[in-house]
């Protein structure tokens, strides 16, 4: 998630990312939401949720994907809390993590819920125009070249 989303989400919701400076011995919010800005906005519906259900000792110990979706721990796991979480992944599991549109979770290697655009950019290397930015094909071989797909 880029930098000035996540920013946003720790200001509207302060009381539930307070555990964002902890260093991590202590929680892994330190490394802050580890997803992409096409779940910001289920993120924010899930902090909206959790925060109207007003319990003031709640807070988000991490914050990341897993097997293709959402995956949100917090301190409290009440069954109201749990009903809001598991909506949110399966939100986020008809959802490209890169852009927001409607995607799907491949069926082979790395799980990642991705729309067809993203899935074919990601594939080449490239992002799509709002993605979160680098590929993980640039970060294992560099950025592509012309010709280099061919």
């Amino acid at each position: 998630m880029t930098p000035e989303l996540q920013e946003a989400l720790y200001k509207d919701f302060s009381d539930l990312f307070r555990e964002k400076d902890l260093p991590m011995t202590q929680t892994c919010m330190c490394w802050g939401c580890e997803v992409g800005d096409g779940w910001e906005p289920i993120l924010r519906k899930v902090c909206e949720d959790l925060t109207a259900l007003d319990l003031p000792h709640l807070r988000l110990t991490q914050v990341k994907e897993k097997y293709g979706t959402l995956t949100i721990y917090v301190n409290d796991y009440q069954d109201e809390v749990e009903d809001i979480l598991d909506k949110a992944e399966i939100a986020s599991s008809k959802t490209c993590e890169e852009c927001g549109k409607p995607g799907t979770i491949n069926s082979r290697g790395y799980l990642q819920c991705l729309c067809d655009e993203c899935r074919l950019c990601m594939g080449a290397g490239r992002t799509v125009e709002g993605g979160s930015g680098i590929s993980i094909y640039e970060l294992m071989f560099g950025s592509l070249k012309e010709g280099d797909n061919e």
